[in-house]
């Protein structure tokens, strides 16, 4: 097995719960920052004001 092959069928596929895992938890805390944002009045989400 050469080292693509084993990239391909083993390693990502052993990683992905943790990539996944990473995606998540940096998308809640975006929308926590952006809520916060929003309650001290920083504007954004869509306010140009």
């Amino acid at each position: 097995m050469t080292f693509w092959q084993r990239l391909r069928w083993v390693e990502i596929p052993m990683a992905l719960p943790v990539i996944f895992g990473g995606i998540r938890t940096a998308v809640v805390m975006n929308i926590g920052v952006m809520a916060i944002a929003a309650v001290i009045g920083a504007g954004g989400l869509g306010c140009y004001c």
